[in-house]
């Protein structure tokens, strides 16, 4: 009698837990994610921290503003940063201060963990070195006083390309 009641505790138990694993499970009601800089610039300075907003949005293009209770996976291809999980508010989050030290094109996923059906949000920067010089090109021939004339100064950084993420 005391060991078929210790049998029936333990199917209790594990009933309870499984009806509570189960029901914690987010059933998305959206049909794919966006990712986008706050600035609206893809180009980024090597280790420089900037914004991005991760949204969930419906198969019509609407944004989800209201109980989506999705998880979303933010995942960072530089190998410097370790994927993270984030919970979606009424939609949406923005996570502040994602810092890409490796020069060159990134991606940015952002991907519904329980769901994978789910198309997932992408988000292509590029990260330009530190300016370390800049180069002056200057109009050939002599020049008149009182004439006005164009000089171009351009960033570069220190292999000699082009830093577009100056001004």
């Amino acid at each position: 009698e005391v060991r078929l009641f210790s049998i029936l505790w333990r199917v209790i138990r594990l009933s309870l837990f499984l009806i509570v694993f189960l029901s914690q499970k987010v059933e998305a009601t959206y049909s794919y994610l966006k990712v986008v800089t706050l600035d609206g610039s893809t180009d980024k300075t090597q280790s420089v921290g900037f914004s991005i907003k991760i949204t969930a949005h419906h198969e019509d293009g609407t944004q989800v503003t209201s109980g989506s209770g999705a998880f979303a996976e933010i995942r960072v291809t530089a190998p410097d940063l370790t994927p993270a999980n984030y919970y979606l508010s009424s939609g949406e989050i923005t996570l502040n201060n994602i810092v890409l030290t490796t020069p060159g094109y990134q991606t940015i996923e952002a991907i519904d963990v329980y769901d994978t059906t789910i198309a997932k949000g992408t988000l292509t920067v590029l990260v330009h070195r530190f300016v370390d010089h800049f180069e002056f090109t200057l109009p050939s021939g002599p020049q008149k006083a009182g004439s006005p004339f164009t000089v171009t100064i351009t960033a570069k950084d220190i292999t000699g390309a082009t830093v577009s993420t100056f001004n």
